[in-house]
């Protein structure tokens, strides 16, 4: 299997051959960007109720918070796949090289990227005294290619029931008071259908998901300042047990251990 990397504390760039089958998606957020190259292989993203099927010599873009999932449906699938926080980028470039991660396309096929992916992971095999300067040119080369590849999917019409417009709505109304009846009576439905369509394309129940997203917000919160009990209220848990509870469930510690856990790993 092949594998090449390079890890610092504020990104992780790989491209990884994959030898293993995966027929359910496992949803999860992060705090990082994300960018996604595919070369070859059979597989299927989940992000925000939105599947994807990507072909050879496409690019899918995570933004940070994004619930999403992989199914690796045979062997041999092969990818780049780079998360990095945005201090990487210089802050006057940022905006703008950050932008396409929050277009309502975030999908890109038939770009030949290979040797702009290369160019930054070969970047860090560099003597220590230039590697992240170079790292980081080359870094954000690759960002200005993929802004200006320039390609809007048209939008789609998303049938009421879907799971998209479920989760569009659970985003916009993450900290409020939200269940399945209310949901089931915003959206004229069950609350059992409801939950089927959910689960069906999410692989995830609402509860489990509007769980998984306050986590990662609270996370986000904690990492800018604010106190476990701040971040419990600002992300819509109005009893800390639950919390407490749910957070540790979700992250492997407790929030009270959020800042002495790093997001990447030498």
């Amino acid at each position: 299997m092949f594998k090449k990397n390079f890890t610092s504390d504020l990104a992780g760039f790989s491209r990884n051959d994959t030898d293993k089958i995966g027929h359910d998606y496992e949803m999860h957020c992060h705090l990082f960007y994300e960018i996604y190259y595919f070369i070859s292989g059979d597989v299927d993203y989940m992000v925000e109720g939105k599947i994807y099927h990507p072909a050879p010599n496409s690019v899918l873009l995570l933004k940070p918070g994004s619930a999403h999932g992989v199914k690796i449906n045979r062997e041999d699938y092969k990818r780049y796949a780079f998360h990095f926080m945005p201090d990487v980028i210089p802050l006057e470039h940022r905006d703008i090289l950050l932008s396409p991660f929050f277009d309502d396309n975030i999908y890109y096929e038939n770009v030949d990227l290979i040797s702009s992916f290369d160019a930054v992971l070969d970047a860090g095999d560099l003597h220590k005294s230039i590697r992240d300067i170079a790292v980081t040119c080359k870094f954000e080369s690759l960002l200005t290619e993929i802004f200006s590849l320039g390609i809007h999917n048209k939008d789609k019409e998303i049938n009421p029931h879907s799971a998209e417009k479920i989760v569009s709505y659970l985003n916009e109304h993450l900290t409020e008071n939200i269940n399945l009846e209310t949901l089931a009576n915003i959206f004229f439905i069950s609350k059992s259908q409801l939950n089927r369509i959910f689960r069906k394309s999410m692989n995830i129940t609402v509860g489990n998901y509007i769980s998984l997203k306050r986590i990662y917000l609270a996370r986000q919160l904690m990492l800018e300042g604010s106190s476990a009990e701040e971040a419990a209220l600002q992300s819509g848990y109005k009893d800390y047990s639950t919390f407490y509870r749910t957070y540790k469930k979700i992250m492997g510690y407790a929030p009270t251990q959020t800042k002495g856990h790093t997001l990447f790993k030498k």
